[in-house]
């Protein structure tokens, strides 16, 4: 009789562990939707600041601290004023002076 109580606990205790391991994921899943950012569909018109700015990808840099192990660097020229600048990803852009 005692393995017959032994195996049903051991049963109980695998059902409650199964249960909490659900309800942490569960929890999970509410969490992360509740994160998620929605986006609104009527995204305002760009095209003026499209026009404004134009970007060229002047070349790309292999670094090992970088994500995928490249950094690109960029031209940024604002139209309305002349003004050019460098931009390296993930580390900024500065004023190109002449």
């Amino acid at each position: 009789m005692k393995k017959i109580e032994g195996s049903f606990y051991g049963l109980i205790a695998v059902l409650v562990f199964l249960g909490f391991v659900g309800a942490i994921y569960m929890a999970g899943i509410v969490v992360t939707r509740k994160m998620q950012v929605h986006v609104p569909v009527d995204i305002p018109d760009d095209r003026d600041r499209q026009r404004r700015v134009h970007v060229v990808r002047a070349g790309v840099l292999l670094d090992d601290v970088a994500e995928s192990g490249r950094r690109g660097v960029y031209v940024i020229t604002d139209r309305d004023t002349g003004v050019e600048y460098i931009g390296i990803s993930g580390i900024g852009i500065a004023e190109v002076r002449r």
